[in-house]
C-alpha cells in the first residue's frame, strides 16, 4: 500500500517506474516505508519474502538505499554481484558508504538560488510557474551488470 508516502516519493517511484517500464524483460516490485535507514531495511525484507530473487533496488532516497543495503549484507549477499542499489539526493555519507552509493544528485544549491531569486521583486519582472531543474546520476560501486541467470 501507498499510505503514508510523500507527494515528492510518490513522484519518484512514478519515475522510476516510468523510466523501466520500456524493458520488457524486468518484472517490478514495490515496497513502501518510511523514508529512513531502518524503513529501507523493511521494504527490503518485504521484497525478499515477496517473491523470486530480484537483481536491483531502487531506492527513494540514500537512507532507505542504506538501509537496504544493511539488509542486503545480512543475508550474505553483495552489492553489487548479487544486487545493484541506487539511491536519490547524493547526501554526502552516500559516498562514505560501503560499497560508495550510486545516487541521483540534484542541484540544491541553484533551486535555492531560484527560489530566493524568484522572491525578490527587484530581480524578479514576471513569475515563472515551472522551474526545470536537471538531476544528474553520480555512479559509484553499489551499481553493476545484472548477475547470469
Amino acid at each position: 500500500g501507498n499510505q503514508g508516502a510523500s507527494m515528492e516519493t510518490t513522484a519518484r517511484v512514478e519515475a522510476a517506474l516510468k523510466a523501466v517500464a520500456g524493458y520488457l524483460d524486468v518484472t517490478i516490485r514495490t515496497a513502501f516505508a518510511l523514508d529512513s535507514l531502518e524503513g529501507g531495511r523493511h521494504a527490503a525484507r518485504e521484497l525478499f519474502s515477496s517473491g523470486p530473487a530480484f537483481t536491483a533496488l531502487i531506492c527513494t532516497s540514500d537512507f532507505m538505499a542504506l538501509g537496504a543495503m544493511r539488509e542486503i549484507r545480512e543475508r550474505r549477499m553483495r552489492i553489487p554481484h548479487d544486487i545493484s542499489v541506487t539511491g536519490f539526493d547524493d547526501i554526502e555519507l552516500a559516498q562514505y558508504s560501503c560499497p560508495p552509493l550510486t545516487s541521483v544528485q540534484v542541484p540544491r544549491d541553484r533551486i535555492g538560488q531560484r527560489i530566493w531569486e524568484l522572491l525578490d521583486p527587484s530581480r524578479t519582472t514576471q513569475l515563472e510557474n515551472r522551474i526545470v531543474v536537471v538531476p544528474e546520476l553520480v555512479v559509484r560501486g553499489s551499481t553493476g551488470p545484472a548477475p547470469l541467470a
